[in-house]
């Protein structure tokens, strides 16, 4: 999976009211992100009730959890929230900016 931080630019590109979160511009066929529901284009906003803004959030929350153990992300899709769980991997598919 593959990480951008959302500014006002792309924000406005996905018709968000705000920057701010972390957008997937790619996912990897057959990883774990992928089988778990992530989609390029999908915005990261929170994980396990964290208020993600950047990429530094996202990582920070990310490496806190052990390999193999779950978080829930908040995530807006086509500008509606949904969950999706995903499980700490390991290194070889950790999320890259």
């Amino acid at each position: 999976m593959h990480l951008q931080n959302l500014d006002a630019t792309l924000a406005s590109f996905f018709h968000l009211a705000k920057a701010g979160g972390v957008l997937v511009s790619s996912v990897e066929a057959g990883s774990q992100a992928e089988q778990h529901g992530m989609r390029r284009g999908d915005v990261i906003t929170s994980i396990d009730g964290k208020l993600v803004k950047d990429i530094q959030d996202f990582l920070s929350a990310y490496k806190e959890k052990k390999i193999g153990q779950a978080m829930l992300c908040q995530v807006t899709r086509d500008r509606n929230p949904l969950t999706i769980r995903l499980v700490r991997s390991s290194r070889d598919e950790e999320p890259k900016r």
